[in-house]
């Protein structure tokens, strides 16, 4: 079973563990894109147990390992996870799980900035 299997069968604590096993298999064969996909994942399994903080360091990491490898989409999938939880927990507690996740207070704030000024609807005429 995958970790999105058992989290669907309501057991996140053992989608988690799954997650991570498949998460240190992908990294010992050297794919990339299976260790974004299983950070991606993990972040969807904490943000759905209400641990947004955790699940920012997971959408952040994903995200740039996502950008490394060429995979704009996948990419811009995470930088939406992002979005959300900048929503959710304002800008200061945005900055605050950036900020524990090992990015710098500056650029956490400069990426906050940047989700919000992408995520405001676009004005003009059609």
């Amino acid at each position: 079973m995958s970790g999105v299997v058992y989290l669907a069968k309501g057991d996140p604590d053992e989608a988690l563990e799954y997650l991570g096993q498949a998460s240190t298999v992908h990294r010992g064969i050297e794919d990339r894109q299976g260790v974004a996909r299983d950070l991606a994942n993990a972040g969807a399994v904490l943000d759905r147990l209400g641990k947004r903080s955790e699940a920012v360091a997971k959408f952040l990491q994903a995200a740039e390992i996502y950008g490394q490898i060429g995979m704009p989409v996948e990419r811009g999938k995470l930088l939406g996870n992002l979005a959300t939880a900048l929503g959710l927990l304002g800008r200061d507690g945005f900055v605050t799980a950036c900020e524990k996740a090992g990015m710098s207070r500056k650029d956490a704030g400069k990426l906050a900035g940047q989700l919000q000024s992408e995520s405001k609807p676009q004005s003009g005429g059609a």
